[in-house]
């Protein structure tokens, strides 16, 4: 039920980022000109691309750590440092499921 329940609300917070950066799209296009001349696009999709970006790359910086240090407090890195899996693949592949998920989020964004 957790799960989906983060999914759900995943889902709703990228519409409502979506709804929220066509309307300021809107009034930075009423504000002035030469946003699009300046830059090549209109402020929507300069600011969402930005922020999928921003939150792939941030999640790519974290999420390795993170898992390190969730296994940790679980007290299940032991367990799985003394497996015949190398130590940086058990790393590797607790952090690639958060990877994953906030990349499918961010194309879902976009």
């Amino acid at each position: 039920m957790s799960y989906r329940a983060k999914l759900a609300l995943s889902l709703v917070s990228l519409s409502l980022s979506v709804v929220t950066f066509a309307l300021v799209g809107r009034v930075v296009a009423t504000a002035g000109g030469g946003f699009v001349e300046r830059y090549g696009t209109d402020y929507a999709s300069f600011a969402i691309i930005g922020v999928a970006v921003h939150s792939i790359a941030s999640t790519g910086l974290n999420c390795f750590r993170a898992a390190v240090r969730r296994e940790q407090l679980q007290g299940t890195i032991e367990t799985l440092l003394t497996s015949r899996m190398p130590a940086s693949l058990v790393v590797f592949l607790g952090g690639l499921g958060e990877l994953v998920l906030v990349a499918g989020g961010g194309v879902l964004f976009l």
